[in-house]
């Protein structure tokens, strides 16, 4: 089963928004850009909750890899720790990370087209199609590991005090590589 179908014709539409839930501030960054010739891009960023400068490492994540020229979607995942990191060191935010989902979508508008997935964290992509919503990204955290290898239940998951715990982020050490989900 092809992430996106082939062929025939393709509308895409893209839009944002984003609630504070009970944080007293916001620490989400968005970004769309769709286009024909230049290729589609769109980006979320989840600032971590709870660490200072998380509204910053969003915001900073998100600008470096909407700076890239048009293209894949693991290169704006490469670029945007680099942007976190030395944004952290000016900002006395040590410690920021943010979560960085990424599509980039080449060929809209054409007999055929092809998307790039990069992902990082827990903020999740899905696909609507035919009336259904299906998770594309997995939590990247180990209750969402467990989850999507089917060793515990959706229930079991909501349950989990570590569900919110990520084994990985944007702007975690330096020291660590990350590995992105990509298809």
């Amino acid at each position: 089963d092809d992430l996106f179908q082939r062929g025939g014709s393709m509308r895409l539409f893209a839009d944002g928004a984003s609630h504070v839930g009970g944080r007293s501030h916001q620490e989400d960054a968005w970004f769309s850009s769709v286009g024909f010739k230049e290729g589609t891009l769109l980006l979320v960023a989840d600032g971590m909750g709870g660490h200072r400068g998380g509204a910053e490492a969003s915001r900073a994540a998100v600008e470096a890899a909407r700076s890239l020229p048009r293209g894949g979607a693991v290169d704006c995942l490469q670029a945007a720790p680099c942007a976190v990191q030395a944004g952290a060191r000016e900002s006395a935010t040590r410690g920021a990370g943010t979560t960085l989902t990424v599509v980039a979508v080449e060929g809209i508008g054409e007999s055929s087209f092809v998307a790039h997935v990069a992902h990082v964290g827990d903020t999740r992509l899905a696909r609507v199609r035919d009336g259904r919503i299906e998770a594309l990204t997995h939590s990247q955290t180990i209750p969402g590991v467990l989850l999507a290898a089917g060793q515990i239940t959706q229930d079991e998951y909501e349950t989990r005090n570590d569900r919110h715990e990520l084994l990985q982020y944007v702007g975690q050490p330096a020291s660590i590589v990350l590995k992105p989900e990509t298809f």
